[in-house]
């Protein structure tokens, strides 16, 4: 073979693996949907996803705050403190913060890629709509709630898939998690304290903020919430919701921790024997469910979790879901939240208390969607001041 024949041969094989390579290019490219950063500067997805939020101290107990962005119409309003409960004057900044800067994938690019399921934040094209403004921005970052040819309602706070409440898993549960509590923030100098002890020793009761006097034994739970400073004096009562306790083994690896809760006119309780490695269920006193955690229970410390969301109760030990009970009730009304400790050397560290997205329709708008094929259903996780698929209706790849 002639020198120029073997030339045209390597330029051939030289272009057949750049064509080979763009081809593997292209194909991860679309195996792994790309995520543009993209600054948060709003408050649909607050405070799942901090937009620019205003960090401030408590003036009572120096807890640390997020609260919405400050404006003229906030001057005056009062910040409650989800942690001691006190109302304070929201203080004109000087420092916000110009916001959290996220990488979230589009969604035509989690649809092509065949990865887009419920409940993942994407990125879509603001639909144009005669319910948005001008003022809106060009990006919607939301939550991905319904997917094609599903029927989609809004109903209680929860939403419906094609008839039947979509329920979420423990894990995605958490990355909507809204704080309500945590006993680490708690200040030691108010009282009485958000998780009162009581007797039989080892015994603690939610009462939540002290000043909002509305927690006491039996009544509704309520959260307030802080990051909407102009809507602070409105409390929303806490229904879904998650609780994790930080224990520790102070010697032996033995011990018993008990959640009970009222919902609506059952009581519930749940309870994790450690030395046994069980978990139990109980309703109105009558044993419901017992799961065996093995080599769960080793750890010197340990996080206990517990939840009730989308009508389902879920136990957690070290991280693993160990418990799923489905149909638990509506759940309207969490009353009268407690843990305790016996038998053995377990202690409670912390406490934290996280409540769930409460849906609801925009007002004077419809609850429920039929969605066509390639049509998708987006939420803001903060339905008091998002602009969504409520306002705008489903939105479709023609719009990307």
């Amino acid at each position: 073979m002639q020198i120029g024949g073997v030339r045209r041969v390597y330029a051939a094989l030289a272009l057949m693996a750049v064509v080979a390579c763009g081809i593997k290019m292209t194909l991860v490219r679309r195996s792994f949907p790309a995520s543009e950063p993209i600054w948060i500067d709003g408050m649909s997805m607050a405070p799942t996803l901090l937009g620019t939020h205003q960090l401030i101290a408590c003036r009572h107990c120096r807890a640390i705050l997020p609260v919405a962005p400050y404006d003229e119409s906030a001057r005056g309003e009062a910040v409650v403190c989800s942690q001691c409960g006190q109302r304070f004057e929201l203080p004109v900044p000087p420092a916000i913060r110009p916001g959290s800067r996220v990488a979230v994938p589009s969604l035509a690019a989690v649809s092509a890629s065949g990865t887009c399921e419920r409940w993942r934040v994407v990125t879509v094209a603001t639909p144009i709509s005669k319910h948005t403004s001008s003022a809106d921005h060009d990006v919607w970052v939301k939550r991905v709630v319904g997917l094609p040819g599903e029927h989609i309602a809004i109903r209680d706070g929860d939403i419906w898939i094609n008839g039947k409440i979509a329920r979420k898993s423990l894990d995605q549960f958490k990355t909507l998690a809204i704080p309500v509590s945590d006993s680490l923030l708690s200040p030691v100098t108010v009282e009485p304290e958000i998780w009162r002890r009581e007797l039989p020793v080892g015994s603690l009761r939610y009462a939540g903020p002290s000043s909002l006097g509305r927690n006491t034994a039996g009544s509704l739970l309520w959260d307030e919430l802080a990051c909407e400073p102009l809507r602070s004096h409105a409390l929303t009562p806490v229904r879904d919701f998650c609780l994790q306790v930080d224990l520790e083994y102070r010697t032996l690896h033995r011990g018993l921790l008990r959640c009970d809760w009222l919902l609506d006119d059952h009581a519930w309780q749940i309870v994790w024997q450690t030395e046994r490695g069980r978990v139990q269920l109980f309703c109105d006193g009558k044993l419901l469910a017992t799961r065996v955690v093995l080599n769960q229970f080793a750890a010197h410390d340990q996080l206990f979790e517990l939840a009730y969301c989308d009508r389902r109760i879920l136990a957690a030990v070290a991280g693993m879901t160990v418990l799923a009970w489905n149909d638990a009730g509506e759940g309207r009304a969490l009353r009268d939240l407690r843990l305790a400790t016996a038998r053995g050397d377990l202690a409670i560290r912390r406490i934290r208390v996280s409540r769930d997205v409460q849906y609801v329709p925009a007002p004077g708008l419809q609850s429920q969607w039929q969605l066509a094929a390639g049509e998708y259903f987006l939420l803001g996780d903060n339905p008091a001041a998002s602009i969504d698929c409520r306002h705008s209706g489903p939105v479709g790849m023609v719009e990307f």
